[in-house]
């Protein structure tokens, strides 16, 4: 597996230089990745604090075309865009776009199905304040197929002065979607408000109760007096009014204490989700339970990974995927300073790392594999947000790279061509269109692997809702089950080699 760098003047097109402010307060390019024009390939959506945004579409090869002005999402250039993702917030079948921002309102664009967006911040009600937005989880928690919107707050300041010197964590949102084009916030209602400086935040359904809880990753660094850690709110589901409950301690998920992300995947092929948790120096791996409490594994699994020797790291987005096509999960994480004059030693190990699950080698879980695969030789120094995607549809992973500083990259995975893949995107009828929550599981002979259907948990950034399966060596014919949301059941023979979309039963 080697990624090869598309990124301008490589074939891509793509051109994108973060002009982030040199403070705290300009932490990096956001990113989101899904099929804005509804041609079947993936297109991107960049986000910066000082300069115009970016919206790219892909001609199917991983080629782009810059359109932001002509679509009506350009964003000013004064407008301290930070943090991005899409959402059907309408449920008309187009993915619509947040803009989070800093010391501003935030930014709803509905998406018109023609090429363009219209601005619905006002229309919705879902800007106002300035908070630090620095992500927008999408999950539908009251489970009526209609997605709701977290958003992660990290501090109330003005954009002009130094993060560092502010001592006052913001309170989250919670945007409920009243399913009229319209949200109201229900984060102090429901219990999920408290001001801890969130990074990032991800759906879950951790105690496998069928609605959906809520982990936040929190930072204590610039709060060292705040107790601040991370919290899992259990949803009480219809009985309860869909109220949350906080049980972080008692599920072991409140170990972290510079939380900045978290990624979902089945990281030791068991048929679960298990739980990584990007940090400050020691990362965190959970293994998945339906039963609490969860104990942090990344030691025994080799997948630490917010460390280079002795120098801690700071790890920002982190992804679970088959990105060598093997069969087997891996683990990339992103690793970046917050300022550009942080400490010269560490800079060359601040970049993405990159473990290959080696399951035929006695003694060894996971390599680390950055340099063979060609990660080392390009600037991704500060990078953010790791988004893994099939973007010129060939079956196997690229990679999507926001940094703080320098150029958005995209990195063309290249290898040998998997023998078979199968490619899974939902169409919700009863849930929400994104299909947000699903599960998948593929079966091929006796393997079997588990997706989830989400836009996960990494800071400024949005990954896209759609599952890509690699069966490795197995052999027999492929069987995939999709578990809705909604509660329906779904068994659908996908096609080999090629993307298959799933509706919903009514």
């Amino acid at each position: 597996l080697v990624f090869a760098d598309w990124t301008a003047p490589g074939p891509s097109g793509v051109d994108f230089t973060s002009l982030s402010r040199m403070d705290a307060a300009g932490y990096g390019q956001g990113a989101a990745v899904a099929d804005v024009d509804g041609d079947g390939d993936l297109d991107i959506f960049l986000s910066q604090d000082d300069g115009p945004c970016a919206l790219l579409l892909n001609d199917g090869r991983a080629r782009f075309t810059e359109v932001a002005a002509a679509a009506g999402v350009r964003v000013s250039d004064a407008a301290h865009a930070k943090s991005t993702a899409f959402l059907d917030y309408d449920r008309d079948g187009d993915p619509d776009l947040f803009v989070g921002r800093a010391g501003e309102g935030n930014l709803l664009f509905r998406n018109r199905g023609d090429g363009t967006f219209e601005d619905a911040t006002a229309a919705a009600g879902i800007g106002g304040g300035a908070p630090f937005t620095m992500m927008a989880a999408v999950g539908d928690f009251d489970g009526d197929g209609w997605p709701d919107l977290y958003e992660c707050n990290f501090a109330v300041t003005d954009y002009d002065e130094p993060l560092s010197e502010q001592g006052t964590p913001a309170p989250n949102r919670l945007w409920r979607n009243g399913r009229d084009g319209t949200f109201t916030d229900v984060a102090g209602l429901l219990g999920v408000d408290d001001p801890l400086a969130s990074w990032a935040a991800h759906w879950l359904d951790v105690d496998g109760d069928g609605d959906q809880d809520l982990l936040v990753a929190n930072d204590r660094f610039f709060f060292p007096s705040q107790s601040t850690r991370d919290r899992l709110f259990l949803n009480t589901g219809p009985a309860g009014g869909f109220s949350f409950e906080e049980r972080g301690v008692e599920w072991g998920l409140a170990e972290s204490h510079f939380g900045m992300g978290v990624a979902l995947g089945d990281v030791d092929g068991d048929g679960t989700l298990d739980i990584y948790v990007s940090d400050l120096g020691d990362n965190e791996l959970y293994l998945g339970s339906d039963a609490p409490p969860l104990v942090d594994r990344a030691p025994a699994w080799g997948l630490e990974a917010g460390w280079a020797g002795s120098q801690r790291l700071t790890s920002w987005g982190a992804a679970v995927a088959d990105l060598d096509a093997d069969g087997w999960n891996d683990l990339v994480v992103g690793n970046g300073f917050i300022h550009p004059r942080d400490p010269g030693p560490m800079a060359t190990s601040q970049v993405p790392h990159l473990y290959l699950r080696r399951p035929e080698t006695p003694g060894v879980r996971f390599e680390e594999a950055g340099e063979a695969a060609g990660l080392r030789s390009l600037d991704l120094r500060g990078s953010r947000g790791v988004i893994p995607c099939d973007l010129d549809g060939d079956g196997l992973l690229d990679l999507v790279v926001s940094t703080r500083f320098g150029k958005a990259r995209i990195l063309r995975g290249e290898g040998p061509r998997p023998e078979a893949w199968y490619g899974v995107r939902l169409r919700g009828t009863r849930s929400t269109t994104e299909g947000l929550g699903a599960i998948l599981e593929l079966r091929v002979g006796d393997r079997r692997w588990v997706r989830l259907v989400t836009t996960g948990g990494q800071p400024l950034c949005s990954l896209p809702p759609e599952a890509l399966f690699h069966p490795g060596g197995a052999r027999g014919d492929p069987r995939l089950r999709v578990r809705w949301p909604s509660g329906a059941v779904q068994d659908v023979v996908p096609a080999r080699r090629s993307w298959t979309t799933v509706i919903e039963p009514e």
